[in-house]
């Protein structure tokens, strides 16, 4: 059961959208669970209109699975996590390609939200460490200056990083994931395009292997 939404909240949609994904990853929401407009904003004290403009914001970053007759959290497997890092990692690829023009000021940024990640570790500090991590991604797709390819990666970033934590065991990896972040800055800082990239494509691939090799086999399904 959901709890209901206060009617003062800042967006309503924006607020239903953030509900729902908690639910998806804590699985309040099961893996592959057919998920109703009316029910939902029943249970939310909500009227249709927000859920339905949170459902298409789910289903275009890929957490719901629509088609004519109804809607279905997406499934639990190992296809889906293997599928959505491909993805995410050919992205990410282009927007290390795409950052041979960047001034010294936006690498000190970088160098910045690096450090950051770092200091989220020392702290053991789990919820710094994604805000960090996410910080460090998205802002490298910002720097190329398209936003088509920063919007693709930002959906792909929180659906990696729900299917990841909501269907496998251990699979943070922050130790790894600050070295990586301030490897790749410092390749950046340095001009060497082609490593940054390498290593941007080779952190990506330890992360997949690593929700793959934790996947959780017995997770309930709707």
């Amino acid at each position: 059961m959901l709890e209901p939404i206060a009617h003062d909240a800042p967006s309503l949609s924006d607020t239903v959208f953030e509900r729902i994904r908690e639910a998806i990853l804590t699985r309040k929401l099961l893996p592959g669970s057919r998920v109703v407009e009316s029910t939902i904003a029943k249970q939310f004290s909500v009227s249709k209109t927000p859920v339905r403009e949170a459902f298409l914001k789910l289903a275009q970053i890929g957490l719901i699975e629509q088609d004519a007759r109804e809607s279905r959290v997406v499934s639990a497997s190992r296809k889906s996590i293997e599928d959505s890092f491909r993805v995410r990692i050919a992205l990410e690829e282009e927007v290390m390609s795409s950052l041979a023009h960047l001034e010294d000021v936006e690498l000190d940024s970088l160098l910045d939200l690096s450090q950051l990640s770092d200091e989220a570790h020392l702290r053991d500090d789990s919820i710094g460490r994604y805000h960090d991590a996410r910080l460090f991604h998205l802002n490298l797709a910002q720097l190329t200056g398209n936003p088509f390819l920063s919007t693709a990666v930002a959906n792909f970033y929180d659906l990696t990083w729900i299917l990841r934590h909501r269907d496998s065991r251990h699979s943070e990896q922050s130790v790894g994931n600050a070295v990586q972040h301030k490897q790749i800055a410092h390749s950046l800082a340095t001009g060497d395009i082609h490593l940054a990239r390498t290593q941007m494509v080779d952190h990506l691939n330890q992360v997949l292997q690593a929700a793959l090799d934790d996947m959780i086999e017995d997770i309930p399904r709707g």
